[in-house]
């Protein structure tokens, strides 16, 4: 009998070095690899897949790969506007723009301004990153919402999944247990900026998304919202 341990391929952990796959870490995602194994058995034509909860969209992201129909469903709105990321077919104008208007936001990073800062209402923030951090993420972005109007939406999107994946990187909270804990902030040497390292995090995440976001997919999901037993259109986030 095969030892357990030996089934790692099947967690979320075989995720993070496949191509879209990995683009937000979320510990109960199970792998992709699983998703082929069934998904092998199976002919694309004439074929419908349901995934009544897309999660991460690993399903959908596989079945749209290999040119299988899919229909996908949750009740959580994030997790719906992931999935549409991951799936979605981006060409080299979407990418150009991504990249170019990331190398601004890159600058903001290093001399963020006062104007237009978010901040998330969220209870007891400073638990979650320091003062200097947040004052970042939040003129990061600010400046995303503000474009928003005036950009593509999967260009926008984009730039929310480098956001997401920036400010969890340098979130106190720790994310190795599902129980909600928090990590000490340690005092930093006198010379130390918050800017450099998450201007490091955020190029090598642009980078990233960069290269990920040219694998092709074959078919368009059906991607639909849940609420009160009632199904509807999927909102853009």
């Amino acid at each position: 009998m095969q030892q357990l341990g030996l089934f790692a391929h099947l967690t979320h952990k075989a995720n993070l070095r496949h191509t879209r796959y990995g683009w937000l870490r979320l510990t109960p995602a199970y792998s992709v690899h699983l998703v082929q194994d069934v998904l092998s058995q199976i002919t694309p034509h004439d074929t419908v897949v349901l995934d009544p909860f897309c999660g991460t969209g690993t399903t959908a992201l596989a079945c749209a790969e290999r040119g299988i129909s899919v229909d996908t469903t949750d009740i959580n709105p994030f997790l719906l506007w992931l999935t549409k990321t991951k799936v979605g077919a981006y060409d080299s104008a979407h990418l150009t723009d991504f990249r170019s208007i990331a190398q601004h936001i890159a600058q903001l990073i290093e001399e963020p301004g006062a104007d237009d800062i978010w901040t998330p209402s969220i209870h007891q923030i400073e638990k979650w990153w320091s003062v200097d951090v947040l004052r970042i993420l939040g003129g990061m972005m600010g400046f995303i919402r503000r474009i928003s109007d005036f950009c593509s939406e999967k260009v926008v999107d984009l730039l929310k999944v480098a956001f997401c994946r920036t400010m969890i990187a340098h979130s106190s909270a720790s994310f190795n247990h599902q129980s909600m804990s928090f990590k000490t902030q340690n005092n930093l040497p006198l010379f130390h900026r918050a800017a450099d390292d998450m201007l490091m995090t955020w190029q090598a995440v642009v980078e990233d998304l960069y290269i990920s976001a040219q694998s092709k997919v074959q078919t368009k999901p059906g991607i639909f919202f849940v609420r009160c037993a009632e199904i509807i259109n999927c909102p853009s986030p």
